[in-house]
């Protein structure tokens, strides 16, 4: 009769272990190899084992591998998304965007920011000032540094666009609140501390326009979407890097061509304003020297010419007085003809 039982415990044994490798071994053991927290899962395996010891128990075998995978896979994932989390999301303390503000406005004196914002590579920059003044800190520039600053910017822009309105203020003594009536109050009213250091960083980023962007802002973003990448092919590849920064060089170089010509525009629009004028004045030389008495039209021809040929003294006979263009008329015959 023992006999009997034994072997039929046995054989029970072997069907339950048969089914649990067939249905979820594998799967088991994937979740077990993969899983860190070993406590965790040495606690579960214990009561896997004690359920094991009585065939009575075969539901609350499956019952508790089936538990047991979901919440290592539950927790896996929780960890996934923990991880993904702290990188890209942290809480910053007053002293440190005290630090990151100093820093910002010393790569601002040191000519860092460019005209439409600041030059690759000032995130390092940053880096290295957040670890000087704390060597602990766990402060990255591409990640913290620069979320930090984008949200900045937005800020300034946004209260930028609000002071901008009529009948809104801004207390920069004391409360560093937006100041306006009652009819825009409820929707603008908050505290804005930096606002003060966000315009001597951000200020001059828009004078093309709100969405203006120049090369220099794909420049950027090609850097810095370079050394995201970095991050993950470090090694691999490295040949496509060299085509990478010469077509950051090229870009740079288009960007420096664009803004040379938009400054020769600038200067050839100026001087095109100022030959209208010019062509303009020149017609109303002749007429007001028909107003002066004694010039014959000859010496009216010479007059036209010597002005037009010297602006400066075109000027001054515009701007004088009529009594004394005359004079200085005359003056100029003389000295045209070597009688003065």
């Amino acid at each position: 009769m023992k006999a009997s039982e034994t072997m039929s415990s046995a054989m029970q044994g072997l069907f339950i272990m048969r089914c649990i490798i067939s249905e979820y071994g594998r799967r088991l053991i994937l979740i077990i190899y993969s899983y860190v927290d070993w406590i965790y899962a040495y606690l579960y395996l214990m009561n896997f084992y004690a359920a094991m010891t009585c065939s009575s128990h075969i539901p609350t075998v499956f019952e508790l591998l089936k538990t047991m995978s979901s919440a290592m896979e539950g927790n896996n994932d929780c960890r996934v998304r923990g991880n993904k989390s702290d990188k890209t999301r942290r809480s910053w303390s007053t002293r440190e965007e005290e630090v990151l503000l100093a820093a910002l406005k010393e790569l601002v004196v040191q000519g860092w920011k460019s005209y439409n914002g600041f030059r690759a590579g000032y995130w390092n920059k940053l880096e290295e000032a957040m670890k000087k003044e704390f060597p602990s800190t766990d402060l990255k520039g591409m990640s913290h540094i620069n979320s930090k600053t984008t949200t900045w910017k937005k800020n300034y822009y946004s209260l930028s666009a609000i002071l901008n309105r009529s009948g809104v203020g801004f207390n920069l003594k004391g409360t560093h609140m937006i100041e306006c009536n009652d009819e825009q109050w409820d929707q603008i009213v908050k505290s804005w501390p930096h606002l003060d250091a966000w315009r001597e960083i951000f200020g001059k980023d828009r004078a093309t326009g709100e969405n203006a962007e120049d090369v220099m802002d794909v420049v950027n973003e090609l850097h810095q979407n370079q050394e995201t990448f970095q991050l993950f092919s470090e090694g691999k590849n490295r040949k496509n890097n060299d085509g990478f920064f010469d077509m950051v060089e090229l870009l740079a170089e288009i960007n420096r061509m664009v803004r040379t010509t938009d400054k020769r525009l600038e200067t050839i629009a100026s001087r095109i304003g100022y030959d209208f004028d010019q062509s303009k004045v020149r017609k109303d030389v002749f007429d007001r020297l028909s107003n002066i008495e004694g010039l014959s039209i000859n010496d009216k021809f010479d007059i036209c010419e010597i002005l037009a040929k010297e602006v400066d003294k075109m000027d001054i006979f515009m701007g004088l007085p009529d009594e004394a263009k005359t004079q200085y008329v005359m003056r100029l015959l003389a000295l045209k003809y070597g009688t003065l």
